[in-house]
């Protein structure tokens, strides 16, 4: 990976192997990280990721907020009536 790597997780805590990342981070073998997952949930105050400064922490709940429900309910439920209607859903994975 590049010395100007950015590295972001945001789907499981388990994906990136904390301590390598730290070293990684610590020894600027990469530029930064943001994570909203770690492989303790919820993050442990001791964690040394914490300290670095190239380093952005987040909760893993940001997209789960009141004014983002109803957009997903809807959404959900377009891409059901879309599947019933013999269409393509949206956002395949």
């Amino acid at each position: 990976m590049k010395s100007s790597a950015i590295i972001i997780n945001t789907c499981r805590g388990g994906v990136i192997n904390e301590k390598d990342l730290y070293d990684h981070l610590f020894t600027e073998k990469i530029r930064g990280a943001g994570l909203d997952v770690f492989e303790e949930e919820p993050i442990n105050k001791e964690n040394p990721l914490i300290n670095l400064k190239n380093v952005v922490l987040a909760p893993h709940f940001a997209g789960k907020s009141i004014e983002s429900y109803p957009r997903r309910v809807n959404f959900a439920f377009e891409n059901m009536k879309r599947v019933w209607d013999g269409e393509k859903p949206l956002s395949l994975v």
